[in-house]
């Protein structure tokens, strides 16, 4: 399978806050925020692995396009992947209907944070993924594009639907647990038990075998 990547070319600044927004903010000024706040530290983040220096944000994408513009953008797609908030805005945008959707595209995959990932194909059969239980929780960020590429991974392997979200939602959750988009580690055996885990040893294999 070959995969076609588009999306806005972005640079990601992670910054270390000692404290919370909140409570800096005054419910009846919000119309005049002035504020600076000092971070301890930035951190920027560039595709390294892959040696391309760009990352993609649909919900980026979203807010910027109108509703023709993610109509002509959306025809014909093999996968439509948003998050549950970019999925309702999108519908929100264009006028669709879900039905409308599914008309337009072969497989709609919308990831539902903790609560997983569903597959939803055209004649409305759902596959539902559940997440990877994470160690912790450091860094959300790229998450969702980490589940893309998993996903896409494993579906060029020649895995099913199913086990290819299981992998994305370890890609992803691996991004989870560590700083920044990038910064994550692939171990072969960690990754096998960690999916035995969530998933049972049958994934587990067939997942491992074509990662080899």
């Amino acid at each position: 399978m070959t995969i076609a990547v588009t999306g806005s070319i972005a640079t990601d600044n992670l910054m270390r806050f000692p404290g919370r927004f909140s409570e800096q903010l005054l419910a009846d000024h919000l119309q005049k925020v002035s504020l600076s706040f000092l971070v301890d530290d930035v951190h920027t983040e560039e595709c390294r692995k892959l040696g391309l220096p760009f990352a993609a944000d649909p919900s980026q994408q979203l807010a910027r396009l109108s509703g023709d513009e993610i109509r002509k953008l959306t025809d014909g797609a093999k996968y439509l992947f948003t998050n549950d908030y970019e999925w309702d805005l999108m519908l929100s945008k264009t006028g669709w209907t879900e039905a409308d959707v599914m008309a337009q595209v072969d497989l709609r995959v919308t990831t539902l944070g903790p609560k997983g990932v569903d597959l939803v194909e055209p004649d409305g059969t759902t596959t539902h993924v559940d997440v990877v239980p994470e160690t912790s929780q450091v860094d959300p960020t790229g998450v969702g594009d980490a589940f893309r590429a998993g996903f896409l991974t494993g579906r060029s392997a020649g895995l099913s639907l199913e086990r290819s979200a299981q992998l994305g939602s370890l890609v992803a959750v691996l991004v989870l647990e560590s700083t920044g988009t990038q910064e994550w580690a692939w171990d072969h055996e960690v990754a096998k038990s960690r999916l035995a885990g969530a998933y049972g040893e049958g994934a587990a294999g067939e997942i491992a075998a074509v990662l080899a």
